[in-house]
């Protein structure tokens, strides 16, 4: 089933980096507190490999919301922002430059 996401990229635990939103297809809802493997990353990213952790389910929107990454430094959060952009068609809404 066809699922929104929404999830944060932090260039530091206090330094936003943009959002990513999306569609993405999931076999089930997983539950609040759920870590999910959403990308094959590999850990090309300062060990970031594509799990994040589900806060919350809107059901109402059939929106999934994530926990936050953090990259450091930024060009890693750039080439992240690239990836899922090309590869898996997300959204990145990128507030700093």
């Amino acid at each position: 089933m066809k699922i929104d996401i929404d999830f944060s990229i932090f260039c530091s635990p206090t330094d936003s980096y943009g959002c990513v939103t999306g569609t993405l297809d999931f076999k089930e809802i997983p539950d609040v507190g759920e870590t999910v493997k959403l990308f094959d990353l590999e850990n090309r990213f300062n060990g970031f490999n594509g799990a994040l952790k589900v806060e919350h389910f809107i059901r109402e929107h059939n929106v999934l919301i994530f926990g936050g990454v953090v990259l450091n430094p930024s060009i890693a959060a750039d080439l992240l922002a690239e990836e899922l952009e090309k590869t898996y068609g997300l959204f990145v809404v990128k507030y700093c430059d």
